[in-house]
């Protein structure tokens, strides 16, 4: 059956898996409980043993967002304004690996529901029908004895649970650098103030100078 690899970018895992054999998906390896099963679980089979996600470049990408603030932005205007798109574009960009991380995660949450379900009702199922199971007085017991009769059910519900923490991860660094940037972009809204106040008061600005922006891109 096929085996199920982490790979590592720095920190960054992505789900693959290996062709062991010519059907990528796992085989329901119990008899169905009730008539139904057959259908709920190759259908969480098929969802979550076909489904990728590999956001390595994006979180490189937020890894290279750098820059500086200026500390006399009415030196050279044109700079400023450099700069404040620069800031904006960076935000944007930001918050769209961010949105894509979110729907990315809400997929695989939208499967631990599901999967929640079917192992609850084969549970219940067990729990009430199963001789060898009523006769367990221990609730740990009882519990460990239900999930020997529905391994798929039970290796589908591990596979995702190891999926969403590592999403959630991604989303806080993600929430890092906009946090980071949200706040580059207030620092920035009072410069742009001070500056017309500047004007405003005649102060001696400048539109150009010689001087490049620091932006570095580590």
């Amino acid at each position: 059956m096929p085996t199920i690899i982490f790979t590592t970018t720095g920190d960054i895992r992505s789900i693959e898996f290996t062709e062991n054999f010519s059907n990528t998906v796992p085989k329901i390896l119990e008899t169905p409980p009730y008539p139904e099963y057959f259908n709920d679980t190759s259908k969480l089979l098929d969802s979550v043993f076909s489904r990728f996600y590999d956001f390595s470049s994006e979180m490189a990408e937020i890894e290279t967002m750098s820059f500086s603030l200026l500390e006399a932005p009415e030196e050279s205007i044109a700079d400023f304004n450099v700069l404040y798109a620069r800031v904006q574009s960076l935000q944007s960009r930001c918050a769209s690996i961010l949105i894509s991380i979110n729907r990315e995660k809400s997929e695989w949450q939208s499967l631990k529901s599901s999967a929640a379900r079917v192992y609850k009702k084969v549970q219940n199922l067990i729990y009430v029908n199963d001789g060898i199971c009523k006769t367990l007085k221990n609730q740990q017991l009882q519990q460990a004895y239900a999930e020997e009769k529905m391994p798929t059910i039970v290796r589908i519900t591990d596979v995702i649970a190891s999926v969403i923490p590592d999403l959630q991860m991604l989303e806080e660094r993600v929430k890092i650098k906009l946090d980071e940037l949200d706040k580059a972009n207030t620092n920035l809204n009072r410069q742009q103030k001070i500056t017309e106040d500047l004007i405003g008061l005649n102060h001696p600005v400048q539109p150009y100078r010689s001087l490049q922006i620091k932006t570095k891109i580590r």
